[in-house]
């Protein structure tokens, strides 16, 4: 014992009357405990078994496919909705909700849907159903696709130039749309939406004149 304080040293740990006095590799040790109790403690509460948890890079767009087309939206979308047709370990053409079709003719396919299948509300699945996404699918692609004007431009586009071409061209009004529908997507695509920018260019704020 000495007359400056009582100094103890055990496994790195010193004590002394100015107070307790950690030695480096301790300190260091004692960080490392800490960080891996940190996730420990993060993660106590267990995830709800019925919720589902996804990592992603980033949010995406929309959760309608029709809208959301990004890496994250396709992916997510690929969990929620079945597509009629899918993509096999090959990667060629698949069934789906459809469980076969057939091709009369180069410009007519058939589609048999599975039976039994139901919404969510435990609706069934019909034909319209199916006719409803395509004609949902060419509106948002006419009008432009990921806007939301866009699809109020395609749908009065789409029923008032079909119908118009069902009256006029009764045989042959669905070729004559496909062909219309085929160039809009190649000129325009855009949509209507790029063009309606064009015509009616977005007005820009004017700065109010001040006294010179």
């Amino acid at each position: 014992m000495c007359e400056s304080g009582v100094r103890r040293r055990a496994s790195g740990v010193g004590l002394s009357a100015s107070g307790l006095r950690l030695q480096p590799p301790v300190l260091a040790n004692l960080l490392l405990l800490l960080g891996l109790l940190f996730p420990l403690l993060s993660c106590s509460n267990k995830p709800d078994p019925a919720t589902l948890v996804m990592l992603i890079e980033s949010s995406p767009t929309n959760l309608d496919p029709r809208v959301g087309i990004d890496a994250q939206s396709e992916r997510i979308d690929a969990l929620i909705f079945d597509d009629l047709l899918s993509r096999g370990n090959d990667l060629n053409v698949a069934p789906g909700l459809a469980e076969r079709w057939d091709v009369p003719d180069p410009l007519t396919y058939i589609f048999h849907l599975h039976k039994g299948v139901k919404f969510q509300d435990g609706r069934p699945l019909t034909s319209r159903d199916v006719k409803w996404t395509f004609d949902a699918l060419l509106i948002a692609f006419i009008g432009g696709v990921g806007t939301t004007i866009g699809p109020l431009l395609g749908a009065i586009f789409y029923i008032v130039v079909r119908e118009e071409l069902a009256v006029s061209f009764t045989q042959f009004h669905q070729v004559i749309f496909g062909v219309v529908f085929i160039l809009i997507v190649l000129l325009l695509p855009g949509g209507l939406i790029d063009v309606w920018h064009r015509v009616i260019p977005r007005r820009r704020p004017t700065r109010a004149a001040g006294p010179e």
